[in-house]
């Protein structure tokens, strides 16, 4: 109903709708071999299509021993991940 209303009124009042690009969400962890995080959780967001590139970070201490996910590509609909494995 509130819908409806609010499309009568815009047809009305000549009110263009702007909506509001999506966006899409990139999680970035470091963790070591038994699971435990190394640092916080980044996360990065822009808008859906638009590319990204990540490179892992150096922690003192430690050395890289796998990364699972893309490292670049393209923002997308779906939440994604990206894990650093170091040792």
């Amino acid at each position: 109903m509130k819908k409806m209303l609010f499309f009568i009124l815009s047809l009305l009042c000549n009110i263009n709708l702007v909506s509001a690009k999506e966006k899409g969400k990139l999680d970035i962890y470091y963790i070591d071999t038994f699971g435990d995080f190394l640092s916080e959780k980044v996360t990065i967001e822009d808008e859906i299509g638009t590319s990204f590139n990540i490179s892992p970070i150096e922690i003192e201490g430690y050395s890289l021993v796998r990364v699972d996910g893309t490292e670049s590509g393209a923002f997308q609909e779906n939440r994604k991940n990206y894990t650093t494995c170091m040792i």
